[in-house]
């Protein structure tokens, strides 16, 4: 399962989150840097728990979500993140460059109801709620 929590701070816009697989939890703060359209930078790194939890005291959205992943043939790595609250699941894969020739395996293909690169709407900070 993983928690993720948005803010701001004197730096800008952060996510927190927190992940648990399999009992072992992991804690990060990530920024994102928008390059252009369906590129991002991400910085991201690990941090302690008390990290977390003073950060996330800075923060007033929240979102969680179930991951899988999936690694294909030519080592990408597809990351599956189902969520509850919208019941929705979104299939996502950072290829190596915008020019790369991505093959959508049939298994996915026949299930893939539309490309949301670039919906601002459906990316996972507009799908969190906000809470007190």
């Amino acid at each position: 399962m993983i928690s993720q929590y948005y803010g701001i701070d004197s730096i800008g816009n952060f996510r927190v989150r927190e992940e648990n697989e399999r009992g072992k939890i992991t804690y990060y703060i990530t920024r994102k840097k928008f390059i252009s359209d369906g590129i991002n930078e991400e910085d991201e790194q690990i941090i302690s728990r008390s990290e977390f939890l003073l950060k996330k005291k800075e923060t007033n959205r929240m979102i969680s979500k179930k991951r899988h992943i999936k690694y294909l043939e030519n080592s990408l790595k597809w990351e599956m993140d189902v969520f509850s609250d919208p019941q929705m699941v979104v299939a996502e894969i950072e290829i190596p460059d915008i020019n790369f020739n991505l093959e959508i395996p049939d298994y996915i293909e026949s299930v893939l109801i539309e490309e949301i690169t670039n919906r601002k709407d459906l990316s996972n900070f507009a799908l969190s709620k906000e809470y007190i």
